[in-house]
């Protein structure tokens, strides 16, 4: 396994694959399903933040795709 595919850095990268998805349910007005695929991405940004923490997983790849 790659040294940068991580479990924070696996959570970042779910939270990235959400945003079109919930873009694309904002503007078909389906503003319920939007808000469900925010929350599940909210909650990935918490499970990353925790697992990145407590692991000490830290990666140059997480340090720039987190904030995006």
């Amino acid at each position: 396994m790659p040294v940068w595919l991580n479990l924070p850095n696996f959570f970042t990268f779910i939270r990235l694959a959400l945003t079109p998805w919930v873009v694309h349910e904002i503007l078909a007005g389906r503003h319920a399903s939007a808000l469900f695929w925010f929350i599940a991405a909210a909650v990935t940004d918490l499970l990353d933040g925790a697992a990145a923490r407590k692991l000490a997983l830290g990666t140059q790849v997480g340090a720039y795709f987190d904030p995006i």
